[in-house]
């Protein structure tokens, strides 16, 4: 009995969120319409699909990191400001610029972080910045292009929104935030969807 209920601990563990839905998707649309509204971080001219959505297995299962998005796109895309802000922090070491499909090169991901109205703040990674620190920003404004830095083993740009400048990556208290786009019917965005035509 007790290694039957391991076997079954293990497979929810790991296969739960495709069976019963994840707590992203499943809830109502009522739940939906209560996350956080934002538009998607490219140009409504951009195609793309979502590589990795909410609490995908790759990477974005880790705790306080599970509202987390990866838009395939090829390197040289336009990243756009998904609500106006200012730029609190861009990590761009000048002697880092390596990219690759290598878990050692995590840290080399270059990233821009703008606070909102709200005290939420949008990270957007595997991008060189075109914007200083301290940088005032409009929705829809162009403030970096995508690049090939950090771990990624093809071409994307990585996207959330923290609770708050005291709920960061590297913070004990990190907590990503669950977004409505509206741009997508309904305003969940999953792995899968692709973004064939204008939005």
């Amino acid at each position: 009995m007790i290694k039957s209920f391991s076997i079954l601990l293990i497979f929810v563990t790991q296969y739960g969120c495709a069976l019963f839905g994840d707590p992203y998707s499943r809830g109502s649309s009522e739940d939906h319409l209560k996350y956080k509204r934002a538009i998607i971080p490219l140009r409504s001219t951009q195609t793309f699909e979502v590589t990795q959505g909410a609490f995908g297995r790759n990477s974005h299962s880790e705790v306080g990191n599970e509202y987390s998005w990866d838009f395939a796109v090829p390197f040289g895309t336009d990243v756009i400001a998904v609500e106006g802000g200012r730029v609190i922090d861009v990590y761009q070491p000048k002697d880092s610029h390596a990219g690759g499909c290598d878990p050692s090169l995590a840290n080399s991901a270059h990233n821009i972080k703008v606070e909102h109205l709200d005290g939420t703040v949008a990270q957007y990674v595997h991008v060189e910045s075109l914007l200083a620190k301290g940088s005032s920003v409009a929705r829809g404004e162009t403030i970096a292009k995508t690049a090939d830095n950090g771990w990624l083993c093809t071409p994307h740009l990585h996207f959330g929104i923290y609770r708050s400048k005291d709920h960061l990556y590297d913070s004990p208290n990190r907590e990503t935030v669950p977004l409505f786009f509206e741009q997508v019917p309904g305003g969940i965005l999953e792995k899968g969807f692709k973004m064939t035509d204008q939005f």
